[in-house]
Formats: structure tokens, sequence, C-alpha cells
């Protein structure tokens, strides 16, 4: 255009790359990173008291709390004796550093045992005492590998299932049975465990998943150990029931279900910090010996709980064949506020001593779907340590909820 300022192009500088050609493969640097382990997961069925209840026939329990002492037995080349015992257990063991999903199932297969210590009854229930030294009365037990993988080199991945069944052989007649027609009316007492771990080598913790279901009777704990022998709760149960009304049958009653995330050494040890993401546990948190053998009914929550057997007798007439129904061990109808599981995992229930109770009759894998979902939310609490969560765990009443008994275990072995 006429009379338009004309403007000159600026001076071009001399380009160049921000990084000379030379250093653009850049400088390998160190990372430290924790060394991947081996884990030991222990498993354990027990009876606190010193003597089952009347619908356990009063068989000889285990006298003792909730316990990290180690499990032994006879048979276990590397725990022949001790002082821990159980009705069944289980311990195997993770090892982080196999190089496949194969080897580390073969690690597992390798290094995993289940045992029960001596079971005996009164005289007109027990035919004698049963060590379980012979392979044939022997607990049986599995353990799987459902996943071993990382994204990267700064993590693992583990995913173990685990079951154990065991038969109590003092009973009256079982030995007998067994060995002529191989069938018991002893039902088997079944623990199924599901553990999900993840160690962040960079950042130094590692993610537990822990669900643990079966019949609900008796008691029962577990625990995860480190390569140095530091040990770290990963739930205790108190049993529901009685072994008369609900040890028959492949159960999958929900006993307990936790999310963890401690610190690591760069050895791969146990730190002394611990957040908790979720606490919980199955069934109602008062009358457990009542918990019925068929599914509760889950009520909102603020609704009062009720039970069939809990019937006003004072509206029945009194005449003969009028009353109340007869609930029989185990049958009872309770409904109760059972916490909903959109809880578990939400950033704030399930905090350190305040567990959710939820119906132990929820379906497992949508219990398991909502604990793996825990880590997309802040943990419920973030300043817990080691010592508090093992210390809240060993001095939990291993007879919490249930009716007072002559058997019961003295609080001076539980109580803090």
């Amino acid at each position: 255009m006429a009379g338009a300022e004309v403007i000159s192009a600026p001076k071009l500088l001399a380009q160049t790359d921000s990084t000379p050609m030379a250093q653009q493969d850049g400088h390998a640097i160190t990372v430290p990173m924790v060394k991947l382990a081996r884990y030991t997961v222990n498993i354990r069925s027990f009876h606190p008291n010193k003597h089952f209840e009347p619908l356990g026939f009063r068989f000889h329990g285990d006298t003792r709390g909730f316990s990290l002492g180690e499990s032994f037995h006879p048979s276990y080349p590397s725990q022949p004796t001790g002082s821990v015992t159980s009705r069944v257990w289980q311990l195997y063991k993770c090892d982080l550093a196999a190089a496949s999903r194969q080897k580390f199932q073969d690690k597992l297969d390798e290094l995993q045992y289940a045992a029960s210590n001596t079971s005996s009854g009164p005289w007109w229930a027990s035919d004698g005492p049963e060590p379980y030294t012979q392979k044939k009365y022997q607990p049986a037990s599995t353990v799987e590998a459902n996943d071993f993988a990382s994204e990267h080199a700064g993590e693992q991945i583990a995913e173990v299932t685990s079951w154990y069944g065991g038969k109590n052989f003092a009973f009256l007649g079982s030995r007998l049975d067994w060995n002529t027609l191989h069938t018991t009316v002893v039902p088997t007492l079944d623990t199924r465990g599901h553990l999900w771990i993840k160690v962040e080598r960079v950042r130094r913790w590692m993610d537990i998943c822990m669900l643990v279901y079966g019949d609900g009777f008796p008691n029962c704990e577990a625990f995860i150990e480190d390569p140095g022998g530091n040990k770290i709760f990963l739930g205790t149960h108190v049993r529901i029931g009685t072994p008369a009304t609900h040890l028959a049958g492949d159960n999958k009653r929900i006993m307990f279900a936790n999310v963890l995330r401690v610190e690591l050494t760069r050895e791969g040890l146990f730190g002394s910090k611990l957040w908790i993401f979720t606490q919980v546990l199955g069934g109602t948190p008062d009358r457990r010996d009542d918990y019925p053998a068929t599914r509760d009914i889950a009520l909102p929550a603020g609704s009062p709980t009720r039970r069939m057997s809990d019937q006003d007798e004072s509206g029945w007439s009194g005449v003969a064949g009028d009353g109340p129904p007869v609930i029989l061990p185990g049958m009872d109808v309770v409904s109760w506020p059972a916490d909903s599981l959109s809880r578990i995992g939400d950033g704030v229930s399930g905090a350190f001593g305040k567990p959710l109770h939820i119906s132990a009759y929820e379906d497992v894998s949508a219990v398991w779907q909502r604990l793996r979902g825990s880590f997309k939310h802040p943990p419920a609490t973030r300043d817990a340590t080691v010592q508090a969560w093992n210390d809240y765990h060993l001095h939990r009443n291993p007879n919490e909820g249930r009716a007072p008994d002559s058997e019961d275990l003295d609080s001076s072995l539980w109580k803090k």
C-alpha cells in the first residue's frame, strides 16, 4: 500500500539444539530401590478358651489370645516345637525376587505348610487325643499365584489365594470311619485367604489388601513377616456361631478385610509407619454366638437390630402349642444395620480402631473389588504405627461380642 511503513525482517540469530547432539542420550543415574525380599504369611484358626462351647462338645481349645508367635508342629522341620497352638494353621512364603510367575508359584508350593496341633476331648465325645503326625490326618491346603507382575522396575505386584481345611480326628469314631470308609461325620474347618501386595521400590512402601473368609468358626488371625522377623497383623476375627452349626459345607462368610500401607527400608524390611485405608469385620458386633448359619438381613444405618428369638412372650396365650417359635442353634433370623460396602475404602470409614461391620454373607467378589479400589482415596488413618496396630490386635478381647462362658480365657492373658 502506498505510504505504508516498511518493516525490515529481524536479524536471525544463530540456531542450535538446546542440548548438544552428543549429549542427547542423557546421563544414567542410579535410583536407590527397595530390595525384593521374601515374606512369610501366616493364617491360623484357633479357639481362645481352655475348652470349646457346649455345642463344641467341650473339646480342648488353645488357651491364648491373638498372637504373633510362631506356629509349630513335630512334622514341620523348621519349627518342631513351640508354645502357640492352633486348631489349624497355614504359612506360605512370597518370594518377590522370583523372576517369573511360574517361579513365584514354584516357591509358593515349595515353601507352604499346613498343620493342626493336638486335639482332645471328653471321654464321651472322643476316643483319645490326635497329634496329627500321620499324613492321612493332617489338614489339606493350597496356595495359588493369581498374579505376579510389574509395569516397570520400580514396582512388584503379587496376588495369592489360599485355602486350608482340617478335621477333628479326635472326635469319637472319626479315625475308624476315615480308615475304613474314607469319610467321617466330622465337618471340615475351612478358611480361605486372598492377598494382594504391591511393593513401591522407589517410594519405599508396601500396599497390602487382605481378605479372609470361610466358616467363621473358630477365631482366626493372619500376619505377615519380613526377612528380619518383623511382623504385622493382617487382621483378626472373633468366631461366630458354634462348630455344630457353622462348620458344615463350603462356606464363604467374611471374617475380616483390611487395606494397609507400610513403609519399607532399603532392605525390604518393615518400617514403623503405617497407613490404614480401611478395616472391616464380618458379622454383628454383639451376640456373635447367635449369628445365624443362614444369611442375615442387612438394614440401612440407624435401623434397630431384631432377632426372631427375641419375640415378646407376653403376647402369647400360654396354651400348649401357642407361643414363640422354637429357634434351633444357628437358625435365628437376624436383621441389623450392617455397614454398606460403599463405605469400604471411601477415605473416611474403617479408621484405626473403628472397623466397619458388614454382613458376613456379603459377596466375596464385591468385597474384594471395594478393597482393591481403596487406594483411589486417601487412607482413613494416616498417622498409625506398626507397633500400635499390632498392640490393638494383641490386646483385643478374643471373646468380644460373645456371651460369657465358664471356660472363657482369663482376661489377664489378653488385656493390656
